[in-house]
């Protein structure tokens, strides 16, 4: 567990989760991370600030799509 997790006010069941996903699965941080999140905000606390998402119209503001033709 890191420090900053501790700071960004992490729940402790997000943390063992995570944890748990990366020493006994053998997942990437990451992975074990979103894995975590996402059980805790389908099962858990679905009400949690950190669960909840904005409007469609608020996802990658500002953000042009790229792509590649040849």
């Amino acid at each position: 567990m890191l420090a900053e997790e501790k700071e960004r006010n992490v729940p402790k069941y997000v943390l063992e989760k995570a944890e748990y996903f990366e020493k006994e699965k053998g997942y990437p941080t990451d992975y074990a991370f979103a894995m975590a999140w996402s059980i805790w905000c389908k099962y858990k606390n679905s009400d949690s600030p950190h669960c909840q998402k904005g409007k469609p119209s608020e996802y990658l503001k500002r953000k042009k799509a790229s792509w590649y033709y040849m």
